[in-house]
């Protein structure tokens, strides 16, 4: 019906879904097929709608103006990442290129070296009407301090769409205060190095009165500047706090940050001194819900959850030190030696990637009558293997098994059963809900194992109820 075809005249449509499968570098090398699939490649949103430039030679720039320009006036984003300081000609055309496109790039993030400061920030001081998320990093030759500022006159003083910032190695001024470009954020993320000093910026929560989300890296925080009547006000409107301090910092941090109790999710690396994590602790009450929550490689969370108001207290913990025995252990989280603690918790929640580096450290929440492992698996991957160092949960009744990863992830339904029966040694546990994950194999024999078995497309999570206590 459609005739003989032949590269030089598919339908539009075709090498639109063609494309869609295609990175850019894919796309470039199929658009020289032919002038009508060229036509067709610069015009796919893989070519002009999120454009990233790493190299500044003059064939780098060649397709960063081809591909900004392709753009067309539509809503893009823009990434520009090159540490070694640019050529006089080569920076003046990056930054022509960036000025052409403030009046609608919708996502900005500069990393450049900091000798292009000067000429930068008369880039910057344009208004992006645009503009929804920002990031700025100056490349240091010498990253110990934050040591250049940001320009208080931003963006030509006006907050347009601006909601998300992230700065690096960029300072505040303290002679400027106020920045009205950030007046509407709602989630601000400040990195500094982690040898630096800084005094707490209380000033931000006078200048972003809607910030929900705000993430600090530095080494060591003072606290002179006092709390004002606006900042605190400001304050009882964040949502998350997530702070990252030199450890001889951290109890200073809990000991004087105000109003921490009342913000709903605070995030921090565990502190030294175990007065000062149950300090931490005190924004949560029982009955409690407990996740070890694998952060990274190297990371992992302790997770308190307040199951009334859904308040969440996390404290990044470092694997290493749990690769020892208990009994040679120094760094031990407080809350595995607490033997009052697990009567107050509802359930218990582990990640299976550190289950056999926790084993030995959770014998006192064996009594729990519900536990939840997290699988946390790529949407649509098989879990081949479950299993993990036995620890009998001697009054089980209630197993969850979850995917935290977008998406669903496919266990044997015979895995599961030798999990319960095997690892957890709880044959008395005969109830079982799935979030995320869909069993595969003999379904007759996983409902004849249990007698509950619940399916759900989402995973455990409580809604926040607001405290207000101001």
């Amino acid at each position: 019906m459609l005739g003989r075809r032949h590269i030089n005249n598919l339908p539009g449509e075709v090498l639109d879904y063609i494309f869609s499968f295609l990175d850019f570098e894919s796309l470039r090398m199929a658009a020289q097929a032919c002038l009508h699939w060229r036509d067709h490649g610069i015009d796919h949103p893989t070519f002009w709608r999120n454009v990233k430039a790493t190299s500044a030679t003059a064939g780098a720039l060649d397709m960063l103006a081809a591909r900004l320009g392709q753009s067309c006036g539509r809503p893009f984003s823009l990434t520009i990442d090159i540490e070694a300081p640019l050529r006089p000609a080569a920076e003046k055309r990056l930054m022509n290129l960036i000025t052409a496109i403030m009046p609608t790039v919708q996502q900005l993030h500069i990393r450049l070296n900091s000798f292009c400061l000067v000429t930068l920030w008369s880039v910057l001081n344009l208004h992006p009407p645009e503009l929804t998320s920002f990031s700025l990093k100056l490349y240091n030759p010498d990253r110990v301090m934050a040591r250049d500022p940001l320009n208080a006159w931003i963006f030509n003083n006006l907050p347009g769409k601006l909601r998300e910032v992230t700065i690096e190695d960029v300072t505040i001024p303290s002679e400027h205060l106020y920045f009205p470009a950030f007046s509407n954020l709602h989630t601000l993320q400040m990195f500094h190095p982690s040898g630096s000093h800084s005094p707490f910026p209380v000033f931000i929560f006078e200048n972003c009165r809607h910030l929900h989300t705000l993430l600090l890296q530095c080494g060591i925080f003072t606290y002179e500047d006092p709390w004002t009547a606006a900042a605190l006000e400001g304050l009882s409107q964040l949502t998350v706090l997530d702070v990252h301090l030199d450890p001889l910092a951290r109890n200073e941090f809990v000991a004087q940050m105000p109003l921490l109790n009342d913000i709903p999710v605070v995030i921090l690396t565990m502190p030294p001194d175990e007065d000062a994590v149950y300090d931490f602790l005190a924004g949560v009450g029982s009955p409690f819900n407990v996740g070890l929550i694998t952060l990274d490689a190297n990371d992992f969370f302790v997770l308190i959850e307040d199951d009334r108001t859904g308040y969440m207290r996390k404290m990044v913990v470092s694997k290493k030190a749990y690769a020892r025995a208990p009994d040679s252990n120094g760094q031990i989280h407080p809350l595995f030696e607490n033997d009052e603690f697990p009567a107050q918790v509802q359930f218990l929640k582990v990640s299976l990637s550190i289950w056999n580096l926790l084993v030995p450290y959770m014998t006192l929440y064996t009594s729990l009558p519900k536990l939840m492992v997290d699988l946390s698996v790529p949407n649509g991957a098989l879990v081949e293997g479950l299993d993990g160092t036995p620890l009998a949960f001697c009054a089980l009744d209630t197993f969850v098994l979850e995917n935290n990863e977008p998406g669903c992830a496919f266990v044997m339904v015979d895995d599961i059963i030798s999990f319960v029966d095997s690892v957890l040694q709880a044959p008395q546990c005969r109830r079982l809900e799935v979030h995320r994950v869909f069993p595969r194999g003999d379904l007759a024999a996983l409902h004849r194992r249990f007698d509950h078995v619940t399916y759900s497309p989402v995973i455990h999570g409580r809604p926040i109820i607001r405290r207000r206590t101001r």
